[in-house]
């Protein structure tokens, strides 16, 4: 990985007060694009808050960052035997594993949500639902995509035409991952747009997802589901020696999001699957938070290509069901996430935070 450092002052300037008004950007343009079309739409509150999630959004954004981050310092001046093994063995792979609790994260919460709105209202407003996730997701996508094809390209003199008119399109369809797959594309001179792929699988599950529970039922999900996440083993078993398909195809990653939905399904529908949690004791609590820190810290091995990262990434991703379900469905926990205050802020901005974090490792 190389970052295409950014020395000059004028760009550096530039750089600074876009990092510090992009989220104020965004949170104005989403509000009143929103407030353009809510007289259209009949709105009803979810009434569905679950305040430890934000905690955990931070958690996998902090995990993508510190590896991007130690990516960037290793090319540069990493060389101190102990600041190696750490990079070798705790740091590398946590990009990876952040990206992959997002994924089971998304598949929950939007899983939950869309259960409820179906049981309520008796269907799933699918303009809405779209029209919510456009709001949300393409502001900022589109104004990092427009930062890293046109103005970084400009500012460092890397303006490559014939690869605006190559790669672009990939990322104005939401299909950039497998722009990933094919060529490798991360930026011109730097790799600014690279993190931008794990959002595409995301539009194209916010796509998919919704219809699959329009067509199934309360006893079909599990099974769909469940297919999903072996159909996705399955794929990545064809392809592990390709570490792109691997780690980047829609299929490959499926599972992970399938996951979030069974563990939403349960947590839904099953009332002893919440009094679980409910009634886990501390000491249990604690041995099985324990056993997770276990999994975890085998992440780099677990997500790796190869047979075993075929089959390791579901323990790792079950893992992370169980810490989701956990946070949302114990009513006392001790280790509730919400108990850092600073981190559940962090996780408000985390997709703000995500899609412009290569911008500030590039500045400093």
């Amino acid at each position: 990985m190389y970052v295409y450092p950014l020395n000059s002052s004028i760009s550096r300037s530039f750089f600074v007060a876009l990092y510090h008004d992009a989220d104020r950007l965004y949170s104005y343009y989403f509000t009143h694009a929103l407030l353009s079309c809510i007289s259209q739409i009949k709105v009803k509150k979810s009434g569905v808050f679950f305040p430890n999630l934000d905690g955990i959004r931070a958690f996998a954004c902090l995990s993508v960052f510190v590896a991007h981050t130690f990516d960037y310092i290793n090319n540069r001046v990493l060389s101190n035997s102990i600041e190696i093994w750490i990079y070798e063995h705790l740091i590398i792979g946590a990009g990876a594993m952040g990206v992959s609790l997002f994924f089971v994260l998304s598949g929950f919460l939007i899983t939950y949500l869309l259960l409820r709105e179906k049981k309520i209202a008796g269907r799933i407003n699918l303009k809405f639902f779209y029209i919510k996730r456009v709001l949300r997701i393409w502001p900022m996508f589109l104004a990092v995509t427009l930062v890293g094809f046109i103005l970084i390209p400009m500012v460092t003199h890397s303006l490559d035409l014939e690869g605006i008119q190559s790669h672009l399109p990939w990322y104005l369809t939401f299909t950039n991952n497998f722009d990933r797959i094919l060529t490798g594309f991360t930026g011109f001179g730097n790799d600014a747009m690279g993190a931008l792929w794990s959002v595409a699988v995301e539009e194209q599950y916010y796509l998919i997802w919704p219809l699959i529970l329009i067509i199934t039922n309360k006893k079909t999900l599990p099974y769909v589901a469940t297919a999903i996440i072996v159909a996705s083993a399955i794929f990545r078993y064809l392809y592990h020696d390709s570490g792109s398909i691997v780690f980047y195809h829609s299929i490959s990653v499926a599972g992970d999001l399938a996951i979030g939905g069974l563990a939403a399904y349960f947590g839904y529908y099953s009332a002893n699957f919440r009094s679980f949690f409910t009634n886990l004791k501390l000491w249990s609590r604690i041995a099985i938070y324990i056993v997770i820190l276990l999994i975890l810290g085998n992440h780099n091995t677990l997500l790796s290509t190869g047979e075993v990262g075929v089959f390791g990434r579901i323990p790792l991703t079950f893992s992370f069901a169980f810490l989701i379900a956990d946070q949302c469905f114990s009513e006392d926990n001790i280790i509730a996430i919400k108990r850092i205050p600073w981190l559940s802020k962090l996780g408000t901005i985390s997709y703000g935070f995500y899609c412009i974090h290569m911008f500030v490792i590039m500045l400093f």
